[in-house]
């Protein structure tokens, strides 16, 4: 038997710049209630099947075709994860089977080939997102952990990014969950210790990785970036194994 278990939870959201998120929602795609964004996916998903602009989605500054830029799936967990989550999308927000991702495959591939050539590296995405400004990642899929830690870790950049960079929740998301695999009694011990409260609570306060002991005793807005939430409502199941497979054999 596998004793692999999950050592470290964030989910798969979007960043994307004020700018566009207050245009985007203006069309109907993305909503805002108080302070915290959502994106529609299914609305997403069509607007990019439709080959719609940045334009007509209300961001009348954009440049080109709406997309939203993932790192590779074939070869990136958040960008696999985040194929998972159009794959469902496209299945009528049921997981999607061998079956449907066969379906979908074209528009799979479409929805991809949008974004040109992606990084491997969400950290490298993400890095590039903050850097390169609006002109060149309007949108990303990233985990909400990277936000969360760059306000820990990196005050200085977190500053100057502060008043641009806005947090999407997607309606549905899905969980990316880290797992270890321990594969002898170290292993094993490791997997305990990274289970243990104390790592659990380092986790979350010092890199934003969520936890069940620690969901509602100690609120997000410690980290204080706007428009976050303490529960993830809408999340997807990811699809299994085998659909996975047939998703990396899609769009390798």
């Amino acid at each position: 038997t596998s004793r692999a278990d999950v050592v470290f939870n964030s989910p798969i959201v979007l960043y994307t710049h004020k700018a566009v998120a207050d245009g985007l929602v203006k069309s109907g795609i993305m909503s805002k209630g108080g302070n915290v964004y959502h994106m529609d996916m299914a609305k997403a998903v069509e607007a990019m099947k439709a080959n719609k602009t940045w334009a007509d989605l209300g961001w009348k500054d954009g440049y080109g075709q709406f997309r939203i830029d993932s790192t590779d799936p074939v070869k990136s967990n958040s960008g696999n994860e985040y194929a998972a989550l159009i794959a469902t999308v496209l299945n009528g927000g049921q997981p999607a089977t061998v079956d449907s991702v066969q379906r979908d495959a074209s528009v799979l591939k479409a929805i991809f080939s949008k974004s040109g050539w992606m990084e491997t590296s969400s950290e490298d995405s993400f890095n590039q997102f903050l850097t390169l400004g609006i002109g060149s990642k309007p949108m990303m899929v990233g985990y909400e952990s990277q936000i969360l830690d760059l306000t820990v870790n990196q005050l200085d950049a977190w500053k100057q990014v502060k008043d641009d960079v806005v947090i999407v929740y997607p309606t549905p998301t899905v969980w990316s969950s880290h797992m270890l695999v321990p594969l002898d009694d170290k292993g094993v011990k490791l997997q305990q210790a990274l289970k243990s409260k104390d790592v659990q609570q380092l986790a979350w306060e010092r890199h934003g990785f969520r936890s069940a002991s620690f969901v509602g005793t100690d609120p997000i807005k410690r980290f204080g970036v706007p428009g976050t939430v303490d529960q993830i409502p809408a999340v997807s199941e990811l699809p299994d194994n085998n659909a996975m497979q047939k998703i990396i054999d899609v769009l390798s």
